[in-house]
């Protein structure tokens, strides 16, 4: 969906997928002086590479040495086995494509055998470490992986995965992770079919997680013109503004803008308390 974060002086900035038509997907670049009220700036990264089809979609980004790491999904409308990217850039403006995916699908059989998607990546000491989600072809569950690297380019999926079934996870897309030094919190999207929420859980280790007591924390606005008012989830991201989590979601309703169409945007949820 988007990564977005404090810039010091300058504000905040967020990258964010941008669709035209519903099929073609591309990064979208915005800047904010709150972190509420966004100015569109343009699209910063498309679609060029075969393997890419109809999509580049952000997900999760580092700033290391000077340089921004964008890793995102693609593949989109056009090959739906969408697979794992990585773009670097100067400026977060001007990017450069690694090429190939980085992190393929599975073999078949396998949880992640027809997409892996929604990379969440971060550098912990001498690793990164990297959550996706994976979708299995016959079942059609989506489900949470973990892959770890040296580099930051070069990826291991755990032996173990899904670290969270289809069931656990909800059957959504991409999460809100925080590590916060010896824990780690997440904000996740869940889906029965009808209505979505978002849930939360938390890990000492981010491999076995347990689930919040109060879930969920967060559910569809019953305020028919509510953005949220029809989808609470699907992707979810966030990062850490001095004392608060700010939460970023899917927000989704077919009639709000009337008979202009449907909407389908970046909603906003703090909290301060990680279990809440």
């Amino acid at each position: 969906l988007n990564w977005a974060g404090p810039a010091g002086a300058s504000g905040y900035r967020v990258w964010y997928e941008a669709v035209a038509d519903e099929t073609y997907t591309t990064v979208g670049y915005a800047t904010s002086s709150d972190g509420i009220d966004w100015t569109k700036q343009g699209p910063v990264l498309a679609p060029s590479a075969p393997w890419e089809g109809n999509e580049v979609s952000p997900n999760s980004m580092l700033f290391e040495d000077g340089v921004y790491a964008l890793y995102y999904h693609a593949g989109g409308s056009d090959l739906v086995n969408r697979r794992v990217g990585r773009a670097t850039s100067a400026d977060g403006l001007v990017w450069s494509k690694d090429g190939d995916p980085m992190l393929d699908l599975g073999p078949s059989g396998a949880f992640d055998d027809e997409q892996v998607a929604e990379p969440r990546v971060f550098h912990i000491g001498s690793e990164y470490r990297m959550y996706y989600t994976g979708r299995n072809e016959q079942t059609n569950e989506t489900a949470l992986g973990m892959a770890t690297s040296a580099d930051g380019v070069s990826w291991t999926k755990h032996a173990g995965n899904p670290i969270l079934s289809g069931t656990a996870w909800g059957n959504f897309w991409g999460g809100a992770f925080f590590f916060e030094g010896n824990r780690w919190h997440l904000w996740h999207g869940v889906t029965d079919g009808t209505s979505s929420s978002l849930h939360y859980a938390s890990s000492a280790d981010g491999v076995v997680w347990t689930a919040g007591p109060a879930n969920p924390v967060l559910t569809q606005n019953p305020d028919p013109l509510a953005a949220d008012n029809g989808l609470v989830g699907d992707s979810v991201s966030g990062y850490r503004d001095g004392e608060s989590y700010r939460i970023m979601y899917t927000g989704f309703n077919w009639e709000l803008f009337g008979t202009e169409g449907r909407f389908e945007g970046i909603c906003l949820a703090s909290v301060a308390d990680p279990c809440r």
